[in-house]
């Protein structure tokens, strides 16, 4: 046997990619954020494929991210697993972002071993539309995150990790990879670390929380009052909290706002 053909069947294993090869073309679901489907080389959450995404802390705007692609899942007839989320989902916010709550499995299991085994049955299964599993604990778990991969390819499911942003140097059996920072003005900056088929280093950012914008600074003492229609039996009950409010309003008022007032209570009067 040659030296050409003892290798080529190692160049064909599907397992291997060629940079100078074209890969073909995978089946994926949009991410829902036009911005990032066009970063991503598939153009959205590769199927069957293992997405690790690294975080500061829970909670930076990874269901907001994933929003679109579970809305539509759970409109299907498989279920969305979630292995050890850091806090309890909340039900109307995730009714909100078109979840279905009712197609939502929870378990809470007390180790890795106990985790990735619950996991990777939820894949066997066949009922399992995607899996979401967090890892808090920085530790290497190369061999748990491979059996994950293995458990998304076989069942042609979504799988994301959710890790601490400290991982982002070790290697990772994951085909997707995505580092998730907040800004300062509330936006979610997300880098592409890794990705099949494409290059990585790209970056994009996402607005995942627009109701930042209502937000205001002031402290709510300073907040305008409301205008009310006092023809309505709650104007007219809104209304007279109001008046009751101003009588026990002090005969003070800072010039600027911002400030904090510096007379004392016992310099404070009531009327």
């Amino acid at each position: 046997m040659s030296q050409s053909e003892a290798i080529n069947p190692l160049l064909n294993h599907p397992a291997l990619w060629q940079a100078s090869a074209r890969c073909a073309p995978k089946p994926a679901q949009s991410t829902g954020h036009t911005a990032l489907d066009a970063a991503l080389h598939y153009g959205g959450w590769p199927q069957g494929s293992l997405t690790e995404l690294l975080l500061p802390q829970p909670g930076l705007g990874e269901w907001q991210l994933l929003a679109p692609l579970l809305a539509r899942l759970s409109q299907g007839a498989g279920y969305v697993v979630l292995v050890n989320p850091p806090m309890r989902p909340y039900l109307p916010l995730l009714k909100t972002l078109g979840i279905d709550p009712e197609k939502l499995v929870v378990l809470h299991l007390p180790d890795i071993k106990a985790q990735v085994w619950a996991a990777y049955q939820a894949l066997s299964s066949g009922s399992c539309s995607a899996l979401l599993c967090w890892f808090i604990e920085p530790k290497v778990i190369t061999t748990e995150l491979r059996k994950l991969a293995l458990g998304c390819r076989d069942a042609s499911s979504w799988g994301f990790v959710f890790r601490p942003q400290v991982m982002a140097q070790q290697a990772s059996v994951a085909a997707l990879r995505l580092q998730l920072a907040m800004s300062q003005q509330g936006v979610c900056n997300v880098h592409i670390l890794k990705q099949p088929g494409g290059w990585s280093g790209q970056e994009v950012a996402l607005n995942l929380f627009p109701e930042r914008a209502q937000l205001t600074p002031l402290q709510a003492r300073y907040w305008p009052e409301p205008i009310l229609r006092v023809n309505s039996p709650v104007g007219v009950m809104s209304s007279a909290l109001l008046a009751k409010q101003r009588k026990l309003k002090p005969d003070y008022a800072p010039a600027d706002p911002r400030m904090e007032r510096s007379q004392s209570a016992s310099n404070i009067s009531v009327h």
